[in-house]
């Protein structure tokens, strides 16, 4: 069982739930195959709306009560300290355009892609460069694309839109789901820790991972989506 807290509500709710959906999507392939070692992956979550106050308290309820073998899940900064967050910067990209504002703008991933794709007009968002860290989910541009589409395809009826965040979920849940292959079948905390600090050069479909090096970041992809003059996305 893994367990984490993230935005379910609020202002951050789209990713939030998003990032939950991918990660749930990958974990349902995984159990219908037979699990990992045969046991079956399990995703607790619990709503912080963002605050990391909330954050902390959700935590602690949840080590107490279900006792997961890690944490996972935790969506963005905004989960594990006080800094802007997703929300804040697309508001402030809102504000900036709706007054008058023509620079071209750029942001980084945490930047709500689908929120302002709703309140924004074409014309509004056309120039926008975000840096993103995970696959265009939107074009079958490498296997990893395919494969979270041929996941959502195969699903019980999503009712999350796809999205960037649903994209990084379903690589969070791959790498898990790995490192709960090479544990091995006597499951515990340690054993899991180690073989997440094992993992180097793990193909999660054309995208590397590795966290054996320190620091570990995990994956070195960046890609820039910039919007166009007709409000689509291109690289």
């Amino acid at each position: 069982m893994l367990a984490g807290a993230l935005p379910l509500s609020g202002p951050n709710a789209g990713p939030g739930r998003a990032y939950a959906a991918g990660m749930r999507l990958y974990f349902e392939q995984v159990n219908k195959a037979g699990g990992a070692n045969g046991a079956q992956i399990t995703l607790v979550t619990k709503d912080d709306g963002g605050r990391s106050d909330d954050t902390l308290a959700a935590t602690k309820q949840m080590l107490a009560e279900s006792k997961p073998l890690a944490l996972a899940g935790y969506f963005g900064n905004r989960n594990t300290s006080i800094l802007a967050d997703g929300a804040a910067a697309g508001g402030f990209i809102e504000q900036y355009r709706m007054n008058g504002g023509t620079a071209q703008l750029f942001a980084n991933s945490d930047c709500d892609l689908e929120f302002l794709q709703k309140r924004l007009s074409e014309s509004h968002m056309a120039g926008l460069s975000i840096a993103q860290v995970v696959p265009n989910p939107y074009k079958i541009t490498t296997r990893l694309s395919k494969e979270l589409r041929d996941a959502i395809a195969r699903s019980q009826a999503p009712d999350t839109p796809v999205s960037y965040a649903m994209m990084e979920g379903y690589i969070n849940a791959k790498v898990i789901a790995e490192a709960a292959r090479r544990m091995g079948p006597r499951a515990s905390r340690e054993a899991f820790t180690a073989a997440m600090e094992g993992l180097d050069g793990f193909d999660a479909g054309g995208y590397p991972v590795s966290l054996r090096t320190d620091p570990r970041v995990g994956a070195h992809v960046v890609e820039m989506s910039i919007v166009n003059a007709a409000g689509r996305l291109r690289q």
